[in-house]
Protein backbone atom coordinates (compact mmCIF):
# COMPACT_ATOMS: atom_id res chain seq x y z
CA UNK A 1 0.00 0.00 0.00
CA UNK A 2 1.15 3.47 -0.68
CA UNK A 3 1.38 6.27 1.81
CA UNK A 4 1.67 9.91 0.74
CA UNK A 5 3.86 12.70 2.03
CA UNK A 6 3.64 16.22 0.64
CA UNK A 7 6.45 18.69 0.02
CA UNK A 8 6.24 22.23 -1.31
CA UNK A 9 8.48 23.43 -4.14
CA UNK A 10 7.98 27.11 -4.89
CA UNK A 11 4.24 27.63 -5.33
CA UNK A 12 3.41 23.98 -6.03
CA UNK A 13 3.07 20.99 -3.80
CA UNK A 14 4.46 17.60 -4.82
CA UNK A 15 3.35 14.30 -3.29
CA UNK A 16 5.85 11.50 -2.70
CA UNK A 17 4.47 7.95 -2.48
CA UNK A 18 6.08 5.26 -0.35
CA UNK A 19 5.09 1.66 0.26
CA UNK A 20 3.60 1.09 3.72
CA UNK A 21 2.13 -2.18 5.04
CA UNK A 22 -1.15 -2.36 6.90
CA UNK A 23 -0.77 -3.26 10.55
CA UNK A 24 -2.93 -6.21 11.53
CA UNK A 25 -6.10 -5.62 13.54
CA UNK A 26 -6.36 -8.12 16.36
CA UNK A 27 -9.91 -9.39 16.96
CA UNK A 28 -9.04 -9.94 20.61
CA UNK A 29 -8.00 -6.31 20.97
CA UNK A 30 -10.58 -4.81 18.61
CA UNK A 31 -12.43 -1.68 19.73
CA UNK A 32 -16.13 -2.20 19.08
CA UNK A 33 -18.61 0.62 19.67
CA UNK A 34 -22.24 0.43 20.72
CA UNK A 35 -25.13 1.96 18.79
CA UNK A 36 -25.32 4.76 21.38
CA UNK A 37 -21.61 5.51 20.96
CA UNK A 38 -21.97 5.54 17.16
CA UNK A 39 -24.87 8.00 17.32
CA UNK A 40 -22.81 10.38 19.47
CA UNK A 41 -19.80 9.99 17.15
CA UNK A 42 -21.93 10.69 14.05
CA UNK A 43 -23.22 13.93 15.56
CA UNK A 44 -19.66 15.02 16.40
CA UNK A 45 -18.17 14.27 12.95
CA UNK A 46 -20.80 16.34 11.13
CA UNK A 47 -19.04 19.52 12.26
CA UNK A 48 -16.22 18.89 9.78
CA UNK A 49 -16.43 19.96 6.14
CA UNK A 50 -16.90 17.00 3.80
CA UNK A 51 -15.37 17.02 0.31
CA UNK A 52 -16.20 14.73 -2.60
CA UNK A 53 -13.02 12.99 -3.76
CA UNK A 54 -12.33 9.54 -5.19
CA UNK A 55 -9.11 8.04 -3.86
CA UNK A 56 -8.21 4.38 -4.13
CA UNK A 57 -6.99 2.34 -1.18
CA UNK A 58 -7.55 -0.81 0.81
CA UNK A 59 -8.76 -1.72 4.28
CA UNK A 60 -8.29 -4.47 6.85
CA UNK A 61 -11.15 -5.90 8.92
CA UNK A 62 -10.89 -7.44 12.38
CA UNK A 63 -10.40 -10.91 10.84
CA UNK A 64 -7.25 -9.51 9.15
CA UNK A 65 -8.70 -9.90 5.66
CA UNK A 66 -7.85 -7.04 3.27
CA UNK A 67 -10.04 -5.60 0.53
CA UNK A 68 -9.68 -2.85 -2.10
CA UNK A 69 -11.84 0.27 -1.80
CA UNK A 70 -12.13 3.90 -2.82
CA UNK A 71 -13.53 6.99 -1.14
CA UNK A 72 -16.68 8.79 -2.25
CA UNK A 73 -16.30 11.67 0.16
CA UNK A 74 -14.22 12.38 3.24
CA UNK A 75 -13.86 14.83 6.11
CA UNK A 76 -11.70 14.99 9.22
CA UNK A 77 -14.53 13.22 11.01
CA UNK A 78 -15.54 10.43 8.64
CA UNK A 79 -15.42 8.75 5.23
CA UNK A 80 -17.92 7.29 2.79
CA UNK A 81 -16.40 4.17 1.23
CA UNK A 82 -17.24 2.06 -1.82
CA UNK A 83 -16.16 -1.57 -1.49
CA UNK A 84 -17.20 -5.06 -2.57
CA UNK A 85 -17.87 -6.14 1.03
CA UNK A 86 -19.91 -4.69 3.88
CA UNK A 87 -18.73 -4.35 7.48
CA UNK A 88 -20.68 -4.60 10.71
CA UNK A 89 -21.76 -1.34 12.39
CA UNK A 90 -19.40 -0.75 15.28
CA UNK A 91 -16.58 -2.75 13.67
CA UNK A 92 -13.09 -1.24 13.90
CA UNK A 93 -11.37 -0.99 10.50
CA UNK A 94 -7.90 0.15 9.37
CA UNK A 95 -7.46 1.87 5.99
CA UNK A 96 -4.62 3.02 3.78
CA UNK A 97 -5.87 5.62 1.33
CA UNK A 98 -3.82 6.92 -1.59
CA UNK A 99 -2.67 10.54 -1.09
CA UNK A 100 -3.67 10.42 2.60
CA UNK A 101 -2.16 7.35 4.30
CA UNK A 102 -3.38 5.41 7.32
CA UNK A 103 -6.87 6.06 8.68
CA UNK A 104 -8.63 4.14 11.44
CA UNK A 105 -12.26 4.23 12.46
CA UNK A 106 -15.57 2.61 13.29
CA UNK A 107 -18.25 1.58 10.81
CA UNK A 108 -21.40 3.63 11.44
CA UNK A 109 -23.64 2.35 8.65
CA UNK A 110 -23.78 0.37 5.43
CA UNK A 111 -25.13 1.55 2.06
CA UNK A 112 -25.68 -0.06 -1.35
CA UNK A 113 -22.07 0.32 -2.53
CA UNK A 114 -20.17 0.04 0.74
CA UNK A 115 -20.23 1.73 4.13
CA UNK A 116 -19.46 4.88 6.12
CA UNK A 117 -17.00 5.23 8.99
CA UNK A 118 -16.34 7.64 11.84
CA UNK A 119 -12.62 8.40 11.94
CA UNK A 120 -10.81 7.70 15.20
CA UNK A 121 -7.87 10.11 15.56
CA UNK A 122 -6.09 12.45 17.92
CA UNK A 123 -6.48 16.21 17.58
CA UNK A 124 -3.05 16.41 15.97
CA UNK A 125 -3.88 13.75 13.37
CA UNK A 126 -7.18 15.46 12.57
CA UNK A 127 -5.36 18.74 11.99
CA UNK A 128 -2.99 16.97 9.59
CA UNK A 129 -5.94 15.37 7.82
CA UNK A 130 -7.65 18.77 7.46
CA UNK A 131 -4.44 20.14 5.89
CA UNK A 132 -4.24 17.19 3.47
CA UNK A 133 -7.90 17.54 2.49
CA UNK A 134 -7.41 21.26 1.90
CA UNK A 135 -4.51 20.45 -0.41
CA UNK A 136 -6.60 17.85 -2.26
CA UNK A 137 -9.45 20.33 -2.62
CA UNK A 138 -7.11 22.90 -4.16
CA UNK A 139 -4.93 20.47 -6.11
CA UNK A 140 -6.64 21.23 -9.38
CA UNK A 141 -5.58 24.87 -9.14
CA UNK A 142 -2.04 23.91 -8.04
CA UNK A 143 -1.42 21.63 -11.01
CA UNK A 144 -0.49 22.77 -14.47
CA UNK A 145 -2.56 21.61 -17.48
CA UNK A 146 -0.15 18.80 -18.35
CA UNK A 147 -0.42 17.29 -14.86
CA UNK A 148 -4.21 17.49 -14.89
CA UNK A 149 -4.30 15.42 -18.08
CA UNK A 150 -2.63 12.57 -16.18
CA UNK A 151 -4.98 12.56 -13.19
CA UNK A 152 -6.32 9.12 -12.34
CA UNK A 153 -10.06 8.57 -12.60
CA UNK A 154 -12.39 5.84 -11.36
CA UNK A 155 -14.11 4.25 -14.39
CA UNK A 156 -17.88 3.77 -14.44
CA UNK A 157 -17.45 0.64 -16.59
CA UNK A 158 -14.48 -1.08 -14.91
CA UNK A 159 -14.90 -4.61 -16.26
CA UNK A 160 -12.74 -5.47 -19.28
CA UNK A 161 -10.35 -8.08 -20.72
CA UNK A 162 -6.59 -8.18 -20.17
CA UNK A 163 -4.68 -10.04 -22.90
CA UNK A 164 -1.23 -11.44 -22.07
CA UNK A 165 1.64 -11.84 -24.53
CA UNK A 166 0.81 -15.56 -24.98
CA UNK A 167 -2.77 -14.72 -25.94
CA UNK A 168 -4.28 -15.72 -22.60
CA UNK A 169 -7.35 -13.60 -21.87
CA UNK A 170 -8.23 -12.62 -18.29
CA UNK A 171 -11.37 -10.86 -17.05
CA UNK A 172 -10.21 -7.92 -14.89
CA UNK A 173 -11.52 -4.83 -13.11
CA UNK A 174 -9.92 -1.45 -13.77
CA UNK A 175 -9.59 0.32 -10.41
CA UNK A 176 -8.40 3.64 -11.82
CA UNK A 177 -6.76 4.93 -15.00
CA UNK A 178 -5.36 7.96 -16.78
CA UNK A 179 -4.13 8.62 -20.31
CA UNK A 180 -0.72 7.18 -19.32
CA UNK A 181 -1.57 4.09 -17.26
CA UNK A 182 -3.99 2.07 -15.18
CA UNK A 183 -4.30 0.10 -11.96
CA UNK A 184 -6.06 -3.22 -12.45
CA UNK A 185 -7.42 -5.85 -10.09
CA UNK A 186 -6.40 -9.30 -11.35
CA UNK A 187 -6.27 -12.75 -9.75
CA UNK A 188 -3.60 -14.31 -11.98
CA UNK A 189 0.10 -14.22 -11.10
CA UNK A 190 1.78 -11.46 -13.12
CA UNK A 191 5.34 -10.17 -13.44
CA UNK A 192 6.78 -6.68 -13.88
CA UNK A 193 7.88 -6.00 -17.44
CA UNK A 194 5.23 -8.29 -18.93
CA UNK A 195 3.58 -6.95 -22.11
CA UNK A 196 -0.22 -6.77 -21.99
CA UNK A 197 -3.25 -5.33 -23.76
CA UNK A 198 -5.95 -3.69 -21.65
CA UNK A 199 -9.02 -3.30 -23.80
CA UNK A 200 -7.67 -1.52 -26.90
CA UNK A 201 -4.56 -0.18 -25.16
CA UNK A 202 -1.13 -1.84 -25.12
CA UNK A 203 1.45 -1.47 -22.39
CA UNK A 204 3.57 -3.28 -19.85
CA UNK A 205 3.36 -4.05 -16.15
CA UNK A 206 5.39 -1.69 -13.96
CA UNK A 207 4.13 -2.72 -10.52
CA UNK A 208 2.70 -5.88 -8.93
CA UNK A 209 0.84 -5.67 -5.60
CA UNK A 210 -1.04 -8.33 -3.66
CA UNK A 211 -4.37 -7.69 -5.35
CA UNK A 212 -3.58 -5.44 -8.31
CA UNK A 213 -1.06 -4.50 -11.00
CA UNK A 214 0.08 -1.18 -12.40
CA UNK A 215 0.20 -0.80 -16.18
CA UNK A 216 2.13 1.84 -18.11
CA UNK A 217 0.64 2.41 -21.58
CA UNK A 218 3.00 2.44 -24.56
CA UNK A 219 1.55 5.77 -25.70
CA UNK A 220 -0.77 8.37 -24.22
CA UNK A 221 -4.36 7.30 -24.75
CA UNK A 222 -6.90 9.29 -26.71
CA UNK A 223 -10.45 10.05 -25.50
CA UNK A 224 -11.67 7.47 -28.03
CA UNK A 225 -9.76 4.56 -26.45
CA UNK A 226 -10.75 5.63 -22.92
CA UNK A 227 -14.43 6.26 -23.77
CA UNK A 228 -15.63 2.64 -23.15
CA UNK A 229 -14.54 2.88 -19.50
CA UNK A 230 -16.73 5.96 -18.88
CA UNK A 231 -19.64 5.71 -21.33
CA UNK A 232 -23.19 5.04 -20.19
CA UNK A 233 -24.42 1.54 -20.82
Amino acid sequence: MRNSTARVFGQRQVTQIVKTPLKAVSRANSKRKSIEDLAATAADRRKYRRIKVQLSGRFMREDQQEYPCYTNDISAGGMNISASVKCEPGEYVVFYIEEIGRIEGFVVRNHDDGFAIAIEASSHKRERLVATLTWLLNRHELQDPQERRHERQIPTNPQTILVRADGDKLPVKVLDLSISGARVSVKALMKTGEKVHLGKSSGYIVRVDEDSIGIQFDTEQSPKTMHPFFSSK
